[in-house]
C-alpha cells in the first residue's frame, strides 16, 4: 500500500507533499494506517470533500491511497473532514516522509 499526502493553505500557504509505502513500516505502523483507513471509510469516499461556506487560511489535503489492484483520491477541504479523517490525516501527517 502506497500513501501520498500533498498538503496547501494555510497562513502561509506552503505546499507540501510527502509518500509513505506501508511495506516499508513495522507492522504495528500497517496496521494503525489500515485501521484508520478503514474508520475512515476512505475509498467509500467521494472526490471532493468540501463545506458550505470555505474558511479561509485552512489547509487543503490531496490523499491518494493506492492498494493492491485499486487507487482512490480525495481532495479534502479540512474543516470539513469527518472526526475519522482528520484522525488518518494527523496519523498520516506524523508519520509521513516529506
Amino acid at each position: 500500500m502506497r500513501i501520498t499526502l500533498k498538503r496547501s493553505g494555510g497562513f502561509g500557504g506552503i505546499r507540501t507533499t510527502a509518500s509513505l509505502d506501508l511495506s516499508n513500516l513495522p507492522k504495528k505502523k500497517v496496521a494503525e494506517a489500515q485501521g484508520l483507513i478503514a474508520a475512515a471509510k476512505f475509498f467509500d469516499l467521494p472526490a471532493s470533500i468540501r463545506p458550505e461556506r470555505p474558511q479561509p487560511d485552512r489547509f487543503q489535503f490531496d490523499l491518494t491511497i493506492e492498494a493492491d489492484d485499486r487507487a482512490h483520491t480525495v481532495s479534502i477541504a479540512e474543516e470539513a473532514a469527518s472526526k475519522e479523517l482528520r484522525a488518518l490525516l494527523a496519523w498520516l501527517q506524523k508519520n509521513l516522509k516529506s
